[in-house]
């Protein structure tokens, strides 16, 4: 058995364990000029994969009187139409995460982990 094939039954296990029902939607950000020297944003659809989300981590701060709260996910993903980056964003479940990291395991490109933050979308 091959290091791809066991990166991939590793996170087969994973996401039979942690399945969410819900399709995961990566976001890319697109600038367009307004013409008048700045740019407008607009995030679209990098593509659609299915995965699991698994929250780590939740904080709550006052911040100049507004209660703001951060949390912390990952998320298993099989490697079909694309890959994320930290350029990009998540959208699940109506809620929408930045990602601070990528990582292919066992280098194999068979299946990634995500990290999420949510809270502080940009």
């Amino acid at each position: 058995m091959s290091i791809y094939d066991n990166s991939k039954a590793l996170a087969s296990k994973l996401m039979a364990k942690f399945k969410n029902p819900s399709q995961l939607t990566f976001e890319e950000q697109t600038k367009t000029s307004d013409g008048m020297g700045g740019f407008t944003s607009t995030w679209e659809t990098k593509f659609v994969c299915y995965g699991s989300v698994i929250p780590l981590n939740s904080a709550e701060q006052l911040t100049a009187m507004k209660l703001q709260d951060e949390s912390t996910h990952k998320a298993y993903i099989e490697v079909a139409s694309g890959i994320p980056t930290t350029r990009n964003r998540l959208q699940f479940k109506s809620k929408t995460y930045n990602i601070t990291g990528v990582v292919n395991i066992a280098e194999a490109d068979a299946v990634y982990v995500v990290f999420l933050k949510s809270g502080v979308v940009t």
